[in-house]
């Protein structure tokens, strides 16, 4: 675990460095712009998710980023783009939690980590997927929370991987049509209506799944 602990401060370090050499080069106030991102050409795809796997480690919101991806790379490359960027930050906060702030955690609130480790302990992954669906903790406070019980990372991130999906589809295909709108393409009123239609198959997600567990 001491290993563990090293490296994941190393990381934490870099990942430090790697944003203040971007803000300072490229100017913190221009981050929530979309031409932010257009200045790294052919590395922008790859800035896009180290910034997406990054943020959240520090509790940025990051829910406009899979806006963007829409915007920046359409609905194929942009569904791509932010998974594998949810994926890096759900293991990099998910590590950071179980190697460096568990023994902590669990010295201050045995008994809140005692709740959720029942839940974990009754549900396994399907508490993960549920988790996910119904966000009553942001995506980067859940990652913190998952990584102090005693559920396996691979649990962990196998669960993550099928239960993102669809808001990183609805959130980057709503980036797609507002686009698509403001370009005033013809279509973009069907799109505009197929990202509503995955909000609402969202919502009634995780009804269907507790529904299907009671039968």
């Amino acid at each position: 675990m001491q290993k563990h602990k090293y490296i994941l401060l190393f990381l934490l370090i870099f990942a430090i460095l790697l944003l203040y050499l971007m803000f300072s080069k490229y100017g913190i106030d221009n981050f929530n712009e979309i031409s932010f991102f257009s200045k790294f050409g052919y590395l922008t795809p790859f800035i896009f998710v180290a910034i997406y796997g990054i943020l959240p480690v520090f509790f940025v919101p990051i829910t406009p980023l899979s806006i963007y991806a829409g915007i920046l790379f359409g609905p194929f490359l942009g569904i791509l783009y932010t998974l594998l960027g949810q994926l890096i930050a759900a293991s990099m906060t998910f590590l950071v939690s179980r190697y460096i702030l568990k023994d902590w955690v669990d010295r201050k609130s045995p008994a809140r980590v005692a709740i959720f480790q029942e839940k974990i302990k009754k549900y396994g992954w399907e508490f993960v997927f549920i988790s996910r669906l119904t966000p009553i903790f942001p995506f980067n406070v859940q990652n913190y929370l998952f990584g102090v019980t005693n559920i396996s990372y691979k649990t962990f991130i196998l669960a993550s991987i099928f239960s993102l999906m669809p808001g990183a589809i609805a959130f980057v295909y709503i980036g797609y049509a507002g686009k698509s709108l403001y370009s005033g393409d013809s279509d973009s009123i069907y799109k505009i209506i197929i990202a509503f239609s995955l909000f609402i198959i969202i919502g009634f997600l995780p009804k269907l799944i507790k529904r299907k567990a009671k039968d």
